[in-house]
C-alpha cells in the first residue's frame, strides 16, 4: 500500500496484549510514512501531563516506504516524550533493524505500558512474543545483542536494545543496534523504564513487493545510487574519512567546540588533522545497501605492531566531544570512550557535553575532589574522562548526578553553574558551533526536541546554494540577516522533516536531484507529488512536532540559546568575536512559518497544513 506494508504492531507490555493495526492510506498520503506517522501516533496518544519515565509514555519505532529501497534509507525513527527535555525526543539510526522490520512486513512498531520484569521483543517475520530478559538485563548492548542471536539460534537477527545506561535510566541513554545508535533525547531510558532490554527482528518477506512500479524503480534506483556515491560530500569527506573527514575543515571555520565551548583554537589541535585520523583507519562499512561506507573501522597498534584496538571508529561528534571538548588529544582514550558509550548505551554527545560541564564546575570550584571520590576532572584528563563515562552509566557517586543532564546538573550544582550551561531546550548542544555558522544558531534555537543539528543540517547552507529550496546563493555564514537565515532555517527544516519521512540519511540528504526523488516516490509509492506539495508535507510535520511542544509548554520564551554562546565571544579561532543574534532573527522566522509572536502555530496555519490538533 503506496510503497509500504501498512501494519504496525501495537505491543503493550503492562498486559502482554499485541495487536496488528492496519495504517490508514490518507495517513500515509498526508505524512509519507517514518518521522510523519510516528510524530501523529505521538500527538494523539501521548497528552501533555504524560510523565516521560511513565508506563503512560509510548515508544515509537517506525521506518519509511523508501527503507532499504536505494542507497542512505535503511534508517528507522524512534519517538516518545523525552526524559532529558520533557519535550519531544526524536532520534535515529541506521545499520540493518529498519531492514529486517520491511522484511518482517511491519513499518512500525508502539511499545506501550511496562513489563511487571525485564523483557525482550521478538519479531520473527510478523509473529510477535514477549520473551523474558532477566537474564540478559544486565548485560552491555553489544553482549545482548550477541546472546539473543544465540539464544533465537541465528545470526542475522537485527537487535534494537539497551545497555546499562538505559537500564539505570540515566536521562540520555541510547538505543543501539549492531555499533549503531538512536543516540539523543534519552529514549534508552524510556525503554529501560518500560523493562524492555531489547527488540529483536527477522524476516524474509521480499520487500520489492510493495513497490508500485518495479521496473521503473529499478532505472531510478541506480540513478539515485550514482548520485549518493559521486556526491562531493560523500566523495571527498565520508568515503575515505567517515563523518571525521570534514573535521580539519570545520576546525579552521571555527565550528568545531573547545574547551567546553570557551576555547576558539588549542595546541592539540595539530592531533586532530585528517590524515593522522586516516591511519587509523582498518576497513569501511556502511548501513545496508548504502554505497557511501562512512562507517570506519579502526585499529590502534604500538610501537612493536602489538594491536591495541580493533574496532569501531568513532564519528565526528564523539572525537569532538571527548577530544577537542575535553581538551583531550589522546586518540587510545576517545575510542575507549566511544567503546564504553557504545556498550553502556549512552548519547555521546550528551554524555561528552556532561563530561565538559563538570570539567568547567571543577574548575571555578563548583564541584571539588570530595564530591568527585577522588577524580581530578582536569581539562583533558584521560582516566578522568573514562572512568566518569562509567559514573554516569551506573550512577554511582557524582555519576547519579551527572546522569541528570546538564541542565538539571547545573539546578544541583547551583553556585552560578547554570550560567555556563550549554543547552537549548534542556539538551546538550551538537558540536557545531553557532559563533561559526550563524544559521545554526537560529536551528538550535527552534528545534523542536533541544538543539539538534540533524533536524536541519543549516551550516550546509553558508557553502553551497540550495535552489531545490529556493536558496540560489550561498548565506554568509556569519550574516545575522533574519530574513536570509529565517528562509534558509525553514526551507531546510520542512525539506528534512519530510525526507525523515522517507526516511533519507540527512548526510546525503540533498545528493539526490528533486526532480529525482520526485519520481523514485512516484515509481514506489504511486504518489504524484510536485516539489511544492513534498515541502508542505514536511511543513505539515515540522508545525505537528512545534505543536506538540507548545502543549507542553514550549514558546518563545525557550526558542533561546545559552549565554555561552550569546554573550561570550570566543577568544581566538576561526569564529573569533562573532555572535550570532538569533533573538533579532525570531521574529522574521515566526512570521514566515506562520506562528505567533510568541511562537505557537496559528489556527490559520493550522487549517492551511491540515493538522488536526487540539
Amino acid at each position: 500500500m503506496l510503497g509500504m506494508n501498512g501494519k504496525i504492531a501495537r505491543i503493550n507490555l503492562t498486559d502482554e496484549t499485541i495487536k496488528i493495526e492496519d495504517i490508514e492510506e490518507e495517513i500515509i498520503r498526508k505524512y509519507l510514512g517514518g518521522l510523519g506517522i510516528a510524530m501523529r501516533i505521538l500527538y494523539d496518544e501521548v497528552p501533555p501531563e504524560v510523565e516521560p519515565l511513565s508506563p503512560e509514555n509510548k515508544l515509537i519505532f517506525m521506518i519509511g516506504p523508501l527503507t532499504s529501497l536505494i542507497g542512505s534509507t535503511t534508517r528507522y525513527v524512534v519517538v516518545a516524550k523525552s526524559p532529558l527535555s520533557g519535550i519531544l525526543g526524536e532520534s535515529y539510526s541506521g545499520g540493518f533493524w529498519a531492514y529486517e522490520l520491511r522484511k518482517a512486513g511491519l513499518d512500525g512498531v508502539i511499545v506501550e505500558g511496562k513489563a511487571a520484569k525485564p523483557v525482550y521483543i521478538w519479531i520473527d517475520d510478523g509473529k510477535i512474543e514477549i520473551k523474558d530478559a532477566t537474564n540478559i538485563w544486565k548485560l552491555d548492548a553489544i553482549e545482548a545483542q550477541a546472546k539473543i542471536q544465540e539464544e533465537l539460534g541465528d545470526k542475522k537477527i537485527r537487535v534494537a536494545c539497551i545497555g546499562l545506561a538505559g537500564v539505570n535510566l540515566v536521562k540520555y541513554a541510547c538505543i543501539m543496534n549492531e555499533r549503531d545508535a538512536a543516540g539523543r533525547c534519552g529514549l534508552g531510558a524510556v525503554m529501560g523504564s518500560k523493562n524492555l532490554k531489547a527488540i529483536a527482528v527477522r524476516g524474509n518477506k521480499d520487500i520489492k513487493e510493495l513497490i508500485e512500479n518495479v521496473e521503473e524503480y529499478k532505472q531510478l534506483a541506480q540513478k539515485a545510487m550514482k548520485k549518493i556515491s559521486g556526491n562531493l560530500f560523500a566523495t571527498t569527506a565520508l568515503t575515505p574519512g567517515g563523518t571525521n573527514g570534514n573535521f580539519e575543515l570545520l576546525n579552521v571555520t571555527g565550528d568545531v567546540p573547545h574547551g567546553y565551548w570557551k576555547v576558539g583554537s588549542w595546541k592539540g589541535d595539530k592531533n586532530f588533522k585528517v590524515r593522522k585520523w586516516k591511519k587509523l583507519i582498518a576497513e569501511h562499512e556502511s548501513c545496508y545497501l548504502c554505497p557511501v561506507n562512512c562507517k570506519k573501522v579502526c585499529e590502534l597498534k604500538d610501537e612493536e605492531g602489538n594491536v591495541l584496538y580493533h574496532g569501531p571508529g568513532p564519528e565526528y561528534e564523539t572525537v569532538s566531544g571527548f577530544g577537542t571538548l575535553l581538551l583531550n588529544d589522546d586518540f587510545p582514550s576517545i575510542l575507549e570512550a566511544n567503546e564504553l558509550c557504545n556498550r553502556y548505551g549512552l548519547d555521546t554527545i550528551s554524555c561528552s557535553e556532561t563530561v565538559g560541564f563538570a570539567m568547567e564546575c571543577w574548575e571555578h570550584g563548583i564541584i571539588k575532589e570530595s564530591d568527585t571520590e577522588g577524580l581530578i576532572l582536569e581539562w583533558g584528563n584521560k582516566d578522568a574522562i573514562l572512568k566518569l563515562i562509567e559514573k554516569i552509566a551506573l550512577r554511582q557517586g557524582i555519576g547519579d548526578i551527572l546522569a541528570e543532564g546538564v541542565a538539571q546538573a547545573a539546578k544541583k550544582f547551583g553556585k552560578n553553574a547554570e550560567e555556563f550551561a550549554v543547552t537549548v531546550k534542556g539538551v546538550e548542544m551538537p558540536h557545531h558551533d553557532p559563533r561559526a555558522f550563524f544559521s545554526m544558531g537560529l536551528t538550535y534555537a527552534t528545534g523542536t526536541h533541544g538543539a539538534n543539528h540533524c533536524e536541519g543540517l543549516a551550516l550546509t547552507l553558508s557553502t553551497l546554494p540550495r535552489p531545490d529550496l529556493g536558496i540560489n546563493s550561498p548565506i554568509p555564514k556569519d550574516s545575522n540577516d533574519p530574513e536570509l537565515n529565517a528562509k534558509g532555517v525553514k526551507a531546510i527544516q520542512d525539506v528534512v522533516a519530510a525526507k525523515n519521512s522517507l526516511i533519507i540519511c540527512v548526510l546525503v540528504e540533498d545528493a539526490i536531484p528533486h526532480k529525482l526523488l520526485l519520481k523514485i516516490i512516484k515509481a514506489i509509492m504511486g504518489l504524484d507529488l510536485t516539489w511544492d506539495e513534498f515541502l508542505t508535507i514536511g511543513e505539515r510535520i515540522f508545525n505537528l512536532k512545534r505543536v506538540f511542544d507548545t502543549r507542553c509548554g514550549i514558546s518563545k520564551k525557550d526558542d533561546v540559546l545559552p549565554k555561552r554562546i550569546t554573550k561570550e565571544p570566543l577568544p581566538d579561532g576561526g569564529a573569533a568575536g562573532k555572535l550570532p543574534d538569533v533573538e533579532n532573527m525570531l521574529p522574521a522566522y515566526y512570521k514566515l512559518r506562520g506562528w505567533s509572536a510568541e511562537g505557537i502555530p496559528t489556527d490559520e496555519t493550522l487549517r492551511r497544513l491540515d493538522l488536526n490538533v487540539d
